[in-house]
């Protein structure tokens, strides 16, 4: 009956921005890091910036209790983790989801289903864009459970797209599809 969206980057881990990743790079190898994005260099996800294991400090557990939970036990929700990192990064991003959950739980392996993680495809498409194009596409053609559930749960923490997914696009799924729309913000200070 209910989808429930986790996002990666501040949201499920605390991974390193471009400031605090080029100080950990420049520290371990000399160079600096010059031009361009950071969330879609390998480096921003690599075993300078985010070392195996991940340390259990990075990993936001209350929201991570929420994807267990959902994952593991849940028989009426389903949960899945879109990301706006790039499918170039993709094993990156399993690595330190498996590490994340590995060292939130403290089990020998992760209970994530790497099936359910979804990274973006770039095409020149904004993060929300992929976003809330993915998030119908899984309502209107997916799995036939996903296609009648009635609560979608969004776990988000930039302001921007929280507020979005919040406003008009809880707004056409709601009229559309009679879907409710909770959007749970995860600040900075979040457990």
């Amino acid at each position: 009956t209910a989808l429930h969206i986790f996002d990666f980057d501040g949201t499920l881990v605390r991974t390193p921005g471009k400031e605090d990743g080029a100080v950990l790079l420049e520290a371990a190898t000399g160079q600096i890091l010059r031009g361009g994005g950071w969330w879609g260099r390998e480096e921003s996800l690599g075993q300078i910036v985010l070392p195996t294991p991940l340390d259990r400090s990075r990993v936001i557990s209350s929201v991570f209790d929420e994807l267990e939970e959902i994952s593991v036990r849940s028989l009426t929700a389903a949960a899945i983790v879109m990301t706006g990192r790039l499918s170039k990064l993709r094993p990156a991003v399993l690595r330190v989801l498996d590490e994340a959950a590995i060292a939130h739980t403290r089990e020998p392996t992760s209970f994530l289903l790497h099936e359910a993680v979804f990274t973006h495809p770039g095409l020149g498409l904004s993060t929300i864009a992929f976003k809330t194009a993915l998030i119908s596409k899984i309502i209107e053609e997916g799995p036939e459970a996903l296609r009648k559930i009635k609560e979608l749960h969004i776990w988000e923490d930039r302001v921007e797209h929280a507020e979005l997914f919040a406003g008009t696009f809880a707004a056409g799924l709601r009229s559309k599809m009679g879907i409710t729309t909770t959007v749970h913000f995860v600040g900075a200070e979040t457990p």
